[in-house]
């Protein structure tokens, strides 16, 4: 069991890990996960044992029907496997078909950590881009997130001091579950 002191240690660790990582961007892509309407078609009973369905979101809500809210779970599975995709996409974006092929060095690279899963869960990425391709990723990578997260939203910000690295690890998520830790795994 983790004393305070090496719990001190760590949370430091954490922070100075992301104020040294030598990122360009600051992102934060989050999946919005409670929508107005429902994907599924949803009844109202009546005292009579009567159902009337509700509208679906694609339909004009009328006034004196409402739609229900609808909560969408978001695992770690997903992040991982979400971030993955928009890795490759990106990679692929920037330096084409065969973007595997080139030393990690020169291909981009993040590292973050997953916040709220339970209720708005988003991302704090540390995405480290090549500086001859600065321009075409901030360019890219909202309409590669959107394609990936249809609902989801970004922010995007270039990194021009260390307060990144202690706001993205505000919480030490990894502290307490290792999976909330994200990174390219390509």
């Amino acid at each position: 069991m983790p004393t305070r002191s090496d719990n001190s240690l760590l949370d430091w660790a954490w922070s100075d890990l992301f104020a040294t990582y030598p990122a360009s961007f600051a992102v934060t892509l989050a999946y919005n996960p409670t929508l107005v309407g429902t994907v599924f078609p949803a009844y109202r009973l009546l005292g009579t044992g009567e159902r009337i369905r509700l509208p679906m979101p694609a339909l004009k809500a009328r006034s004196d029907v409402r739609q229900l809210a609808t909560s969408l779970k978001v695992s770690c599975e997903r992040i991982q496997s979400d971030l993955d995709r928009l890795h490759r996409n990106m990679d692929r974006k920037l330096f084409g078909a065969r973007f595997h092929k080139l030393p990690t060095e020169r291909r981009t690279a993040f590292m973050g950590f997953i916040e709220n899963l339970e209720t708005n869960a988003h991302v704090h990425l540390s995405w480290r881009v090549p500086g001859d391709r600065l321009e075409e990723f901030a360019g890219q990578i909202q309409g590669l997130w959107l394609k990936t997260t249809p609902h989801g939203s970004i922010r995007i910000k270039p990194i021009e001091d260390a307060g990144w690295g202690s706001y993205s690890t505000k919480r030490r998520p990894a502290l307490k579950d290792p999976e909330l830790f994200v990174a390219n795994r390509t």
